[in-house]
């Protein structure tokens, strides 16, 4: 006999045949694909014929019902309580079970739901001749999942309990959490431990006990007494076993167990988290196998878990990605890296302290658990960088669909302290096997794509693309050209005036950094200061453009001119340094200059980033009599409140406040406001981005100060300069009378 039998015959298609017991090819279960009655997804037939095998050399009764219809495929053992001349393989359960169906319906339903049920005393004999033989058995059914965890088919089986006289009780239970013994766990060729959240061995299996030295049944009664003694006991070992519920579903990992002659072997586990009813812990199922080589073992004395967020850290993210990408390669569906972190989490985690950063990290880390999937899982890579695996997905729009359901869980606002703080991220994502097909590769794809989000602006999510990679040689490119730009000379100085709206008359000018690039001509600071600090040139830069207005200031006292106040911009990371201010002594010393001809001017986002070391090097700057202004402020976290106890002289209210001031009614109250709170802490103000004639006289009205932008001068070169001083009618004894 050879092929696939015809599953049309009646008799059970899977019985032991005469003549055909050492041919595996004929002793194999019939493929359900041939089977046009079997609604069996194809991923799912090489489990579905495994299950068939084991159904097959099983001793008691077993039914197979697959799909929603539960069709039915079953063993002799069970074909001998039916009525042979009226039920064949493809019938549905209902069908083949006849009178006993009521009794047992609920306990089907209650497993095609995923819990497992049991019809205690019912009488077979029934579905065979019509009569009661006074012999009872029990109705075993057992949910079978796939890799989505998805009840796709029932484990029916029927166990004989012994004899009685009185009808049975029309009544289903669900099991307790104790796995019963039973054969189709002892037939697994794979060993099998039920494990509590206690580490108790509530259940092990026959293969389970063979492969570790012990008779059936007398398996030690804890995990930790198969674990070395070094693992025992420990804090983390606990930790480890308590985070599980709450950071994955599954995963794999390979353990040193205890043989019963004393040496330990590696095993290789896949570990599968169960929780009740409830949603709360109940156990953890093992399917364990003896490598067969050496491997490393899981150290104990490695944290796999978060202490903070109680998520899985960096060190567990290797193994819990490659289990999602060998659960892809078997399911063929893709699986997402989303790779995600908070917006400017260390400006509030500086400004409103480290306990409420914690705090809302961990906040975070609880609205990324609910917003998930079952299947899906999160990890904290660091400070607050994130990774969720998302498996199962089918097409792009699938990951589009969880990343709104995570941006829209965590953008709510949130309660720290006495603080209101809305939340959010940006998100890259990369996919497997699509974008690559290792993990450090997949990472950092995800890490491109999260750059390019962050350019797009809050709570965005980009998908990665080759066109990322031009982008991120393309910076590579514009790093080396900038590093060169100094050593070539292509940096230089251009000065935009500020007037004041009390004398009209320039109060001061800014000193603008700008890039002549030999391709793309001036190019402003705002393109490459960031690249700057990037790859360390910001100090170099800020040694520039301190020695080329100090420079300029030389040049214009020389000509007899008295100049007015110059602004430098500082970067947060030069205002972080201890050179920054040793570079201003040692100006002030070496050339003579007034303090008075230097301004600093910092912006606001760079006062929380480290608050009480910034306060404290603005307090030494402007002891040696260096006014402080403060840059686009109304763009950050600050508040006129705190800028209080800062040691500032100017206030610079953003462009973005002053270009509707005249239309828009809510954006000039602000102004205002703004303007009246900075004069009562003895700042003045300085509207930045000026343009016509309505906002000057709506500024000079609300009492401003200063303004600066296009309508008074565009940023202009010394010689510009020096011709739009003139224009004005400036002349002889300098540039500028100084208020």
């Amino acid at each position: 006999m050879s092929g696939h039998p015809d599953l049309s015959n009646p008799p059970c298609q899977y019985a032991s045949r005469s003549g055909d017991d050492n041919d595996e090819s004929a002793a194999a279960p019939p493929h359900p694909a041939l089977s046009p009655t079997i609604p069996v997804a194809s991923s799912q037939l090489d489990l579905l014929k495994n299950i068939l095998l084991i159904a097959r050399h099983s001793r008691e009764p077993v039914c197979i019902a697959c799909g929603n219809d539960r069709v039915c495929l079953f063993n002799d053992a069970f074909h001998e309580l039916l009525d042979r001349r009226k039920v064949s393989p493809g019938e549905s359960l209902d069908r083949l079970l006849g009178t006993l169906w009521p009794r047992v319906a609920d306990a089907v339903r209650s497993a095609m739901n995923g819990v497992p049920a049991i019809v205690p005393s019912l009488p077979f004999s029934l579905l065979k001749n019509g009569k009661q033989d006074g012999i009872l058995s029990d109705f075993v059914c057992i949910p079978v999942k796939n890799a989505g965890n998805t009840v796709f088919a029932l484990y029916c089986c029927v166990r004989r309990t012994g004899q009685g006289n009185s009808p049975p009780e029309n009544t289903s239970r669900p099991p307790d959490d104790r796995i019963n013994d039973n054969p189709l766990l002892d037939n697994l060729p794979v060993g099998i431990m039920q494990i509590s959240v206690n580490r108790d061995i509530l259940y092990s299996n026959a293969a389970m006990a063979e492969m570790l030295g012990y008779p059936p049944g007398l398996i030690p009664e804890n995990l930790d007494d198969l674990l070395p003694h070094s693992a025992r006991n420990l804090p983390e070992n606990a930790q480890f076993w308590c985070n599980l519920w709450h950071s994955t579903s599954r995963f794999s990992i390979n353990l040193l167990m205890k043989h019963k002659n004393g040496t330990y072997i590696t095993t290789a586990n896949d570990i599968s988290l169960i929780l009740d009813a409830g949603g709360k812990p109940a156990y953890a199922l093992f399917v364990s196998r003896t490598t067969g080589k050496d491997t490393t073992p899981f150290s104990p004395h490695i944290s796999l878990f978060d202490p903070l967020t109680s998520l899985p850290n960096r060190n567990f993210a290797q193994t819990l990605i490659g289990n999602a990408m060998q659960h892809a390669d078997r399911s063929g569906k893709e699986l997402a890296i989303l790779l995600l972190d908070i917006n400017r989490f260390k400006l509030v985690n500086e400004s409103l302290g480290h306990e409420l950063g914690d705090e809302l990290l961990r906040l975070v880390a609880g609205r990324l658990k609910s917003a998930l999937r079952k299947t899906d899982t999160v990890i904290r890579m660091g400070n607050d960088e994130f990774i969720v695996i998302a498996e199962h997905i089918r097409q792009t729009d699938d990951v589009r669909q969880i990343a709104a359901n995570l941006l829209n869980t965590l953008s709510q606002t949130v309660r720290l302290g006495h603080h209101d703080i809305s939340i959010s991220v940006s998100m890259g994502c990369s996919l497997y096997p699509k974008n690559a097909s290792d993990i450090d590769t997949l990472l950092k794809f995800a890490d491109i794509a999260k750059t390019d989000a962050k350019k797009a602006g809050s709570n965005m999510i980009r998908f990665f693309s080759p066109n990322m990679n031009i982008m991120v040689l393309d910076q590579l490119l514009a790093e080396s050209r900038l590093l060169r730009a100094m050593d070539k000379h292509e940096f230089m100085m251009f000065y935009q005036p500020r007037l004041s709206l009390k004398t009209g008359r320039i109060a001061g000018m800014e000193a603008l950094l700008r890039w002549n690039h030999p391709k793309k001509g001036i190019v402003s600071a705002g393109k490459f200061i960031r690249l700057a600090e990037k790859i360390g040139l910001i100090q170099r830069i800020g040694e520039f453009v301190l020695a080329s207005v100090t420079r300029q200031l030389k040049v214009w006292i020389n000509q007899g001119k008295t100049p007015v106040p110059v602004a430098i911009n500082v970067s947060s990371m030069e205002l972080r340094g201890p050179k920054l201010k040793e570079s201003l002594q040692y100006l002030l010393q070496e050339t003579g200059l007034a303090p008075q001809f230097f301004e600093i001017e910092i912006t606001e986002s760079n006062l929380i980033e480290d608050l009480d070391r910034v306060r404290q090097t603005l307090t030494d700057i402007r002891k040696m009599g260096i006014t402080i202004s403060i840059d686009d402020f109304g763009t950050g976290y600050s508040s006129l409140g705190y800028l209080s106890s800062l040691p500032a002289d100017y206030l610079k209210i953003d462009s973005l406040f002053i270009a509707d001031i005249v239309n828009n009614r809510n954006m000039a109250s602000i102004v205002e406001t703004t303007i009246t709170l900075a004069h009562s802490l003895g700042m003045q103000v300085i509207a930045e981005g000026v343009e016509t004639a309505e906002q000057l006289q709506f500024l000079r009205a609300k009492g401003c100060d200063q303004i600066q932008g296009y309508y008074c001068s565009r940023p202009l070169s010394p010689s510009g300069l020096e011709t739009f001083m003139q224009r004005i009618g400036e002349k002889n004894t300098g540039y500028i009378h100084r208020e």
